[in-house]
């Protein structure tokens, strides 16, 4: 057996057992929804293989005077599944890339891909379950080669799971009642990347302003990581607001409570004084937002909705004390290009199964990359500050698909309100992002597709010294052959600059050509 049969052997044996490790607790999780005798009424598959080969200048992402040219032919297969009912709703994606180089000197790469979100009704208006699962390849170093296409050598598995069962009382006359926990559990294939555990408890009472209302409320959050004591940090806080309705649209209220923190060895009571307010103009806009008074400072949350047959719109825009890290945010949030161009369909095709479906093909036909910029995994074995902005925009017309995507985060090692800055902050960095995508109809069958994204990092406390930044351009043409295939070619541009010792920038550029088929 040649050398090169033995290293995609052992790729593949080493996948299997990546796969077998990460996805361990998920027949739990799933089981906990598919017991129940709720079954969905709509069931959807659909099955993609993509085929890639791409002709670069520089393989391996090696710095100026060490490129080789390569041939890497990448194989993209993706089985989507959706269920809609009553009592149950399921929306799963497993798959894998699997690259390989003409270079013997680069080992061949295989990495997986498992994202999927089930809610199940176990008791009639009474008892829930949400459960979600996100397996990936993320960075090992956040300041090195982004984990796309070439630079795969940079990665490592990341898993995150999560579970919540829940007993909510739906509106009656009025007023609502929910008990939730929320376990979120996060691994690592790479050793020095600690694995870490969220619970989020609440128990909450609310009821509608006509014209007035109101909530209380009693969390406690916590988290535990495999690393130091300093690592496990907890929040309990008991709050309640006043709302009062103003027209039809608005609600405005005081918030007020109650806090105890523990981190960093230190615990400490203190008070949360604030304020809120909704705005609901309509069916398709909504606007919410929060802000308080808390013993970091500041703390608020902003999230801005709409939608409308021709465009859709998302910012939030917070800051607030890191729940957990890595992924687990992806888990909860699951937005793409995918998301944002079901919202727009929504008025056109009510059913969310034959939605999707139009959905699928509207992406494949055009070529669109459905992944919107996100920040990079930075495991913190502390408690953080986080500061975030997101933003996405996507415009659809008869023959133009015009979306804008960009972030900007902050973590920052949490500190209480007049305490000095505690050292050894290595995980503290700011990072911001920004990705644009048009493509037009050329013809009934040919389209014209262009992305252009960018990203940095700058680090923040121990690694302020340390920044990165990567820019990436693809252009090309994107013609559908059948009602099922679609061939694609064009040019790609990569290049990644750092300051960081040890790590080297590089420059890359492609010519790339492939097919998609869905069975």
């Amino acid at each position: 057996m040649s050398l090169q049969r033995v290293r995609v052997a052992q790729a593949g044996a080493a996948t299997r057992l990546g796969l077998r490790t990460v996805l361990r607790p998920l027949p739990m999780a799933m089981a906990i929804g598919l017991a129940s005798p709720a079954i969905a009424q709509s069931w959807a598959t659909r099955a993609t293989l993509d085929a890639e080969s791409t002709a670069t200048t520089n393989g391996g992402r090696a710095p100026a005077g060490q490129q080789q040219r390569d041939l890497v032919l990448a194989l993209r297969p993706t089985l989507a599944l959706q269920g809609d009912g009553p009592g149950l709703r399921l929306r799963a994606s497993v798959g894998f890339d699997a690259l390989v180089h003409a270079q013997r000197e680069i080992d061949p790469q295989v990495l997986p891909r498992l994202n999927g979100v089930i809610g199940a009704t176990l008791a009639e208006r009474l008892l829930f379950v949400d459960a979600a699962v996100d397996v990936r390849r993320t960075a090992v170093d956040p300041y090195g080669p982004p984990v796309d296409g070439l630079g795969a050598r940079n990665s490592r598995n990341a898993s995150t799971f999560r579970v919540s069962p829940h007993f909510t009382r739906p509106w009656v006359d009025g007023t609502r009642w929910s008990v939730r926990h929320e376990a979120t559990f996060s691994r690592s294939s790479d050793a020095r990347q600690p694995d870490q555990q969220s619970d989020r408890s609440e128990a909450r009472i609310e009821r509608r302003p006509t014209p007035w209302g109101g909530m209380v409320e009693m969390t406690r959050q916590e988290v535990r990581s495999s690393g130091a004591v300093e690592s496990q940090w907890r929040i309990e806080s008991a709050r309640a607001a006043l709302d009062m309705a103003v027209g039809g649209d608005w609600v405005l209220g005081v918030l007020g409570g109650k806090e105890r923190s523990r981190f960093s060895l230190t615990a400490a009571t203190d008070h949360r004084l604030g304020a809120r307010l909704s705005w609901t103009p309509s069916e398709r806009s909504q606007v919410k937002a929060e802000w308080e008074h808390r013993f970091f400072g500041s703390g608020w949350d902003l999230e801005i909705r709409h939608r409308s047959p021709m465009m859709s719109l998302s910012l939030r825009w917070n800051r607030t004390p890191q729940l957990t890290t890595g992924s687990a945010g992806a888990v909860a949030a699951g937005a793409d290009l995918t998301t944002f161009l079901d919202a727009i369909l929504t008025t056109r095709n009510p059913d969310p199964v034959a939605r999707a479906a139009l959905v699928a093909s509207l992406i494949a036909s055009r070529g669109l990359d459905p992944r919107v910029p996100v920040p990079t995994d930075v495991m913190a074995e502390y408690a953080q500050l986080q500061s975030g902005l997101q933003l996405s925009a996507t415009l659809l017309g008869t023959r133009n698909v015009v979306s804008i995507s960009m972030y900007r985060q902050t973590l920052e090692q949490l500190v209480r309100d007049g305490n000095p800055f505690v050292p050894g902050a290595a995980a503290d960095n700011r990072q911001q992002g920004v990705a644009v995508t048009f493509s037009r109809r050329l013809t009934p069958r040919l389209s014209l597709n262009v992305r252009s994204s960018w990203s940095g990092i700058n680090g923040l406390g121990d690694r302020s010294a340390d920044q990165t930044r990567t820019l990436s351009h693809r252009a090309g043409l994107v013609e559908t052959v059948s009602n099922r295939s679609q061939w694609s070619a064009g040019l790609q541009l990569d290049r990644l600059s750092t300051t960081v010792v040890g790590t080297q920038g590089y420059r890359a550029a492609g010519l790339y050509a492939g097919v998609q088929h869905r069975f």
